[in-house]
């Protein structure tokens, strides 16, 4: 979290040094559907197809350089607990709700099972800036870009509790990179206050995934897969823009 609002706090600040730009904070709906490579040794035998939406915050500077064309960056950062895997060779979806119910059968009576999910993205490009009317601005492009998915069931077990060997924790992280296209409209009520709406339909290319699993505390695993993947997400945010 402390990363996130540091990255939206530079997005901020860039925007207002440059004489002539926007800055736009809003609500973002985001998708990610991804695939890994094989995991080291084949570790699970199989790749894994993982698929997660949630909605959450959005903020993003853009900078004229000329008078058709703009650079852009936007951070984003989503929030949903419904990631779902599925190995290949398998038909059915593997939920957290599924890692939370084996947690609980794994642990003690008394456990306490807990959830943390959240995806990341930050996005990077130029966009050309199309002539519409006076109080609405348009502009079309693509960029790079680069979104993380994670997601960590831990159990807590009772300290009066003398179990030595049973399951404490699992985190999945799955970062993609790759390209984005860019498609952004903002109505102005006045000169410099409006509404933006901003889509980013996104071909993800290169894939790095990482399972950590700990049965118990002496001896954690984990389990990567690197390498070229594709992976699709479309973040759409709406907010409010000030241009300067």
């Amino acid at each position: 979290m402390k990363k996130a609002l540091t990255i939206m706090l530079i997005l901020c600040i860039a925007a207002s040094v440059f004489a002539v730009g926007s800055v736009k904070v809003g609500g973002v709906f985001d998708h990610i559907h991804g695939k890994t490579v094989y995991f080291e040794d084949k570790t699970y035998g199989s790749k894994v197809n993982y698929k997660t939406f949630g909605f959450g915050f959005d903020v993003s500077g853009k900078y004229d350089v000329a008078d058709n064309l703009a650079v852009w960056a936007d951070f984003n950062m989503t929030f949903g607990k419904n990631l779902a895997l599925k190995y290949d060779g398998t038909n059915s979806w593997l939920t957290l709700n599924d890692l939370v119910a084996m947690a609980k059968h794994n642990l003690p009576e008394g456990s306490k099972v807990e959830v943390t999910a959240y995806n990341l993205s930050a996005s990077a490009g130029v966009a050309v800036k199309l002539p519409v009317a006076s109080n609405v601005d348009v502009a079309v492009g693509g960029g790079v870009f680069f979104n993380r998915v994670f997601a960590k069931v831990a159990g807590s077990v009772p300290e009066n509790t003398n179990a030595t060997h049973h399951y404490e924790s699992q985190t999945l992280k799955y970062i993609n990179l790759g390209i984005t296209a860019y498609a952004d409209a903002t109505y102005k009520f006045t000169e410099n206050i409006g509404v933006s709406v901003t889509v980013m339909p996104r071909l993800g290319i290169y894939n790095i995934a990482k399972h950590s699993h700990v049965w118990d505390k002496e001896s954690p695993k984990e389990y990567k897969a690197n390498g070229f993947s594709l992976s699709f997400s479309t973040p759409v945010a709406v907010g409010v823009s000030y241009s300067f």
